[in-house]
């Protein structure tokens, strides 16, 4: 009887795992197109609202209960096109709560578009909600091949005191939401794929449009909409002031102003240069803008607060440069205001400062000097009056182009007599003052005049042979070795 009870016992056992290895892969085997969907944070199931829009922008919607969700390991939530929670129709907290119990999971996945939303727009569907779920449910799985993510906060955190943390949220980094009761006004401050087509009329007037915002949260997350006149934790580029309380990450805001780089590393007491382009549709897309102010901010990072300001020119194009001098990364951006007086920003570019080392030593580019200056024989001859491009490219040992440099500029006459004629083309381009190279992005460049020369006391170059030298001189410890040429002056 002993050795039948434990026959039975094991057989049991057999089969309840059986049944959870089934159970498990009945949903977490994601088909190409499915969009999951934790599902008491849905009304109706795979008839709600929230279901259909996902359906309607051509994906198929998967519902599973918190008991399945728990179970689901990244590459489970990997395989879907986004994952969903949606407003269970006004609702406190509980609805989301296997989400959040698993948040570091589900979230460190999550590589595409992502939409944040404050409010119960399933409550107010036919109010405009449904409209908002639309447009957002289009824009979480916009980006092919990626896991995007839509979240309601429903009415989990209505009325709650100000800086209450969003654990639901924090795989994504530190928000804090606010209650602000049933708010109405609400207004549209970004122009972005999340709400295309919407209005501030879409989005107010719900006799609560708004139950909570934000009075923190990470800056790779753009404001798309605030609720207007309550709060001070964001001032929109038109002037508005309020609380936001829809949040994007994953598409820029849409403007007329970019910066670049994207990206960048410098050495901790580096300079590091930044560039703004400013353009405008009329009388044809990319005309520049021509005189107008940007300011550029680092808004988050070691250097937060650094700020400067510079005027485009003829191309539209302004720069500025800072220096780093701690390690870590920073976010920049830059605004301008625009002839309708709008504040319009930039995308956010990174800056991330490390400490120098010499295990991956700097040197200038195997091509030497940029034309118009030869490298080797015949050496070029330049005539006297002109200017002549100085151009180099520094690398790192992984050949990456390295920025926020100084190189220093040196001539010293080495003969009266030049070699040859005339063979380099006359330029009459603004001189350079001082003898420090300009960071060009890509590359360094000095325009030497041979004209009132600084490095002839002020006075015009005389003919003869020259060596013209770029190096670091001016740094404790060089960070590159020097390079020479010779060059020719001629009457």
């Amino acid at each position: 009887m002993l050795k039948k009870r434990r026959s039975l016992l094991g057989a049991l056992v057999l089969s309840l795992a059986v049944a959870a290895q089934a159970f498990a892969a009945s949903f977490a085997a994601a088909a190409p197109g499915e969009v999951l969907i934790l599902e008491p944070t849905v009304s109706g199931g795979a008839s709600s609202t929230l279901a259909q829009k996902f359906a309607l922008a051509g994906k198929t919607p998967v519902l599973v209960s918190p008991a399945q969700w728990s179970t689901m390991t990244a590459a489970d939530f990997t395989a879907y096109d986004a994952i969903a929670l949606g407003d269970p129709t006004c609702q406190f907290l509980g609805p989301e709560a296997a989400a959040t119990a698993n948040a570091a999971t589900w979230s460190s996945v999550v590589d595409g578009n992502v939409v944040v939303i404050g409010t119960d727009e399933t409550f107010h569907q036919f109010q405009g909600g449904a409209d908002l779920m639309e447009k957002a449910a289009a824009f979480t799985v916009a980006q092919p091949a990626k896991t995007g993510a839509y979240i309601s906060l429903s009415c989990y955190y209505h009325d709650t005191a100000p800086g209450t943390p969003v654990p639901l949220l924090g795989g994504f980094g530190n928000f804090t939401a606010t209650g602000v009761g049933c708010f109405n006004d609400a207004h549209i401050v970004a122009t972005h794929p999340a709400l295309v087509g919407l209005t501030d009329a879409t989005l107010s007037n719900w006799s609560c449009s708004v139950h909570e915002a934000f009075d923190a949260w990470p800056v790779s997350f753009e404001v798309l909409a605030i609720a207007r006149g309550i709060g001070t934790s964001f001032t929109a580029p038109d002037g508005t002031v309020g609380t936001p309380y829809i949040l994007a990450r994953g598409v820029e805001v849409i403007s007329d102003i970019r910066l670049a780089p994207e990206t960048a590393s410098n050495d901790v007491g580096t300079s590091h240069t930044l560039t703004a382009t400013v353009t405008k549709d009329d009388p044809a897309p990319g005309t520049p803008v021509v005189g107008t102010t940007v300011t550029f901010t680092v808004i988050d990072g070691p250097h937060a607060g650094t700020t400067g300001t510079g005027v485009t020119n003829s191309s539209g194009v302004a720069t500025f440069a800072y220096t780093g001098t701690s390690l870590g990364e920073d976010t920049i951006e830059a605004t301008f205001v625009d002839s309708l007086g709008r504040t319009q920003r930039s995308n956010r570019v990174k800056k991330t400062w490390v400490e120098r080392t010499n295990e991956c030593p700097y040197s200038i580019s195997s091509e030497g000097f940029g034309q118009p200056i030869n490298n080797a024989a015949p050496f070029s001859v330049f005539k006297l009056g002109s200017t002549i491009p100085v151009k180099i490219t520094i690398l790192d040992c992984h050949g990456a182009v390295v920025n926020g440099l100084s190189p220093d500029v040196d001539l010293v006459r080495t003969d009266s007599t030049p070699d040859g004629a005339v063979n380099e083309v006359v330029s009459s381009s603004a001189a350079d003052t001082g003898d420090n190279m300009r960071d060009n992005d890509s590359f360094y460049m000095f325009n030497l005049s041979t004209k009132r020369s600084q490095f002839n006391s002020g006075a015009d170059l005389v003919p003869g042979t020259y060596r013209l030298t770029v190096d670091d001189s001016d740094s404790a410890t060089p960070a590159f070795a020097p390079l020479s040429v010779t060059i020719n002056v001629k009457k």
